[in-house]
């Protein structure tokens, strides 16, 4: 952290120059460290890595999931026609609407299995029934592959459900595509209309100011990538019709791999393939 203040885009270069960037946060594991870091150290609020660009993008609720690692055989229809922030989805279409309606909404569990993991809850607007799956379950559900579109279908029937979607305009300092967001539950962060992200000091929560304010600023200033480890993993699919360079198959190993570090006491990771030059993760073994 440095306490002299400046302009975000001041802070911006200062961050590139003499580090590597302004901070990113990907998940609330790392929000958790950066308020730690930060504690006492600042009066009111500070810059760090998020500001707002120039067109929305459609993020998905659970951090590191992205709309572009959907399976290619699923391709819903998306309509953002709408100015409103969050997504529904009814009448084979993701849809974006105002994040105050109330509608029913499906919860993940990423501790169950199968259709297990999928909860069909009550009415909330899309802020709170957020904020109920991340307090009870994991989060409002991601669909993103068929499998999982046909197991939430058969649950939801004819009604209009929220899911994990949202439509925002904000994005990070580094070029990094995480979709975490830690706004006050209060804040309509469709509705923010300044240009830059704080960390507020009040209520451990993010918030937004001009971006010519000059405030203290958080940097990352040690490469992420030095802590990267390469495992070799060898897996048997007792089931040989999947096919293991399939992405939602390369998920279900991953939740489970990580299902077993969190029981194990390991928590502060974060695991993900790495791909061949030819776009595959997985090789056959010789016979």
């Amino acid at each position: 952290m440095f306490n002299s203040p400046k302009t975000w885009h001041e802070a911006q270069s200062f961050c590139r120059e003499k580090c590597l960037d302004l901070t990113t946060i990907n998940n609330m594991t790392e929000m958790d460290a950066v308020l730690k870091a930060v504690e006492g150290k600042f009066d009111d609020t500070l810059w760090f890595g998020i500001w707002q660009g120039p067109r929305r993008q459609i993020h998905w609720s659970i951090p590191d999931r992205n709309l572009d690692d959907s399976s290619p055989s699923f391709s819903p229809s998306w309509d953002m026609a709408s100015h409103g922030g969050c997504v529904y989805y009814g009448g084979e279409m993701f849809q974006t609407s105002s994040c105050d309606r109330i509608l029913e909404f499906v919860c993940f569990d990423e501790t169950k299995h199968g259709a297990d993991q999928y909860i069909l809850s009550g009415t909330m607007n899309w802020t709170d029934a957020q904020e109920y799956c991340r307090t009870t379950y994991t989060d409002l559900t991601s669909i993103r592959y068929q499998a999982d579109f046909d197991i939430i279908s058969a649950k939801i029937g004819d009604r209009l459900i929220w899911v994990g979607a949202f439509a925002d305009s904000w994005k990070w300092s580094e070029g990094r595509d995480s979709s975490f967001r830690h706004w006050p539950p209060s804040k309509k962060f469709w509705e923010l209309n300044e240009e830059c992200g704080v960390l507020t000091k009040n209520n451990d929560r993010w918030g937004s100011l001009p971006c010519s304010e000059k405030r203290p600023f958080l940097c990352t200033c040690k490469d992420p990538a030095s802590n990267l480890r390469v495992i070799k993993v060898r897996i048997n699919l007792q089931d040989t019709s999947l096919d293991p360079n399939d992405p939602s198959v390369q998920d279900k190993i991953l939740e489970q791999m990580m299902q077993k570090l969190n029981k194990s006491g390991v928590g502060d990771v974060k695991l993900q393939w790495k791909k061949q030059p030819d776009g595959k993760v997985f090789i056959s073994a010789a016979p």
